[in-house]
């Protein structure tokens, strides 16, 4: 059901209005229904059918090669808590007469920073303490259902975040093309590609001091969480775009964090980086 739901809704959103590029932008509302229904059914028989049997499999050979990794001593691994991976740090004492001005600020002012992360971190191992454990196999199946929602708030994020960025650089060139001034101008498939492209080179560089405070940070995020993280701000952004509303992707998301995250508790989430 959830993939029909996740596929069906993708493919309306393309078919129906869609770019006038590929020619449809009058394709009836009926045709768009029934091309997004038939994809919908064709991608949950897929689905039922060979992607549930394999994911099965997945589980069950991840599930007995856990337990053996349990039984065996010299394949336990040891995980350090985030507080002590400080902590637990063994520091050397420098006994220095000499009176630097310049030196003993740095050392102090690392000693804080020092003191602040500990701080930090501790704080982030209480949340993901106190959240809720769900059973490993459910958050596994989770892991692989992540993927498809992933993809629809990718889809969801190009809908809006592209269109934001390249709505300029639109304009320019339909005034340099055509030498009018149009509020809907036709958008080159070259301009498009360069703002995914531009996105990509973005996520791949800085977006991964994004996704780890979001995954960390904020509340406990685990597949079974994750999976309405996606869905939710991916449904809103994309009926946004259809009904051309200004919304900001990433508020969307960090809401629907905060939203999952209060399930837990109100404890369980940092409000501190809300405001």
């Amino acid at each position: 059901i959830l993939i029909f739901c996740l596929f069906f809704i993708n493919a309306l959103f393309i078919i129906y209005k869609g770019t006038p590029a590929l020619s449809l932008d009058d394709t009836p509302l009926w045709l768009s229904m029934v091309c997004s229904i038939s994809i919908g059914i064709g991608c949950a028989l897929i689905g039922q059918f060979i992607g549930i049997p394999f994911i099965k499999k997945r589980i069950e050979v991840w599930l007995i090669n856990r337990e053996n990794q349990r039984n065996d001593p010299e394949q336990q691994e040891i995980e350090l808590s985030f507080g002590e991976q400080f902590t637990n740090k063994s520091r050397e004492i420098v006994y220095n007469n000499e009176f630097n001005r310049i030196d003993n600020f740095k050392k102090i002012d690392s000693d804080l920073q020092e003191l602040i992360q500990i701080d930090h971190f501790e704080q982030i191992e209480k949340r993901h303490t106190t959240a809720a454990v769900y059973d490993e196999t459910s958050e596994k199946l989770c892991s692989y259902l992540q993927v498809i929602t992933a993809c629809f708030a990718s889809f969801a994020h190009g809908s809006n975040d592209v269109a934001n960025s390249i709505a300029p650089l639109a304009a320019c060139w339909a005034i340099y093309n055509d030498g009018i001034i149009d509020s809907k101008v036709t958008v080159p498939l070259w301009i498009l590609a360069m703002g995914g492209v531009g996105i990509v080179i973005g996520l791949s560089t800085w977006g991964y001091k994004v996704i780890d405070r979001i995954g960390k940070e904020l509340t406990k995020v685990t597949p079974s969480r994750g999976f309405p993280m996606e869905m939710g701000p991916a449904i809103t952004v994309l009926l946004a775009s259809r009904l051309e509303i200004p919304v900001s992707t990433t508020h969307c998301q960090i809401g629907s964090v905060f939203g999952v995250g209060l399930i837990d508790g109100v404890k369980n989430v940092d409000f501190n980086s809300l405001g």
